[in-house]
């Protein structure tokens, strides 16, 4: 939102506004597309970026190669972390572990070891309530949800959707397919809230057909 003031600003001002500094070329921006096309639209208003401790003078056509290396190290530099943390997670999936948002139900927590473990929280006895009475085929998905949301317990259409097929709830862990590796299904460190039997029996009764529970 600031940037964008000062983009106001100076496109209000033109003519008055020369220059625009910043610390590093990696605060100036961290795509290096976005970045040619700020400096183009900042150059046609005639403003020159210029970072303090990354000084360059672009009048000099060599120094564009410079730009280039201070453009697109932080853009290389956040790939790379991101490339780490999806390592990370699906890492500590393939260990049984959740590590994204807890479904409703559960809440974040710690192992003995300090690593993330979900456990259940007060909510747990609404969530296996939802599977029992789904269970027993007399009462429809938006029936029960309704219930649930009395109970203070709030969830959409669609989230109930995701909640009523999501295997977590049963002590199970989807790993997604990576390029070579297949899709996996693992057990879990955390603690269940349903037994896999009733998780099985809903999604038949949801499905209209036999689910087969999975290889893990």
């Amino acid at each position: 939102p600031q940037f964008n003031r000062m983009l106001e600003l100076i496109k209000k001002n033109k003519g008055k506004v020369d220059c625009i500094l910043f610390l590093n070329w990696s605060r100036f921006s961290r795509n290096i597309a976005d970045s040619y096309v700020m400096i183009e639209k900042l150059n046609k208003w005639g403003v020159q970026p210029q970072a303090i401790d990354q000084p360059i003078d672009l009048s000099i056509p060599e120094n564009k190669f410079m730009l280039a290396v201070y453009l697109v190290s932080p853009e290389v530099e956040n790939d790379r972390r991101s490339l780490n943390v999806r390592a990370g997670c699906r890492r500590a999936l393939k260990e049984g572990r959740w590590v994204n948002t807890p479904p409703i139900g559960y809440s974040k927590g710690r192992d003995a070891l300090n690593r993330v473990l979900i456990r259940p929280n007060e909510k747990a006895p609404f969530i296996k309530e939802v599977f029992e009475l789904l269970s027993t085929g007399a009462y429809s998905q938006e029936e029960v949800r309704k219930q649930l949301n009395k109970k203070g317990v709030s969830c959409s259409r669609n989230n109930f959707n995701l909640l009523v097929k999501n295997p977590l709830y049963a002590g199970l862990i989807i790993v997604p397919e990576n390029g070579d590796e297949e899709r996996q299904v693992i057990k879990g460190l955390h603690e269940p809230i349903i037994e896999i039997e009733l998780f099985h029996k809903v999604r038949t009764l949801i499905t209209k057909k036999r689910v087969a529970p999975p290889k893990y």
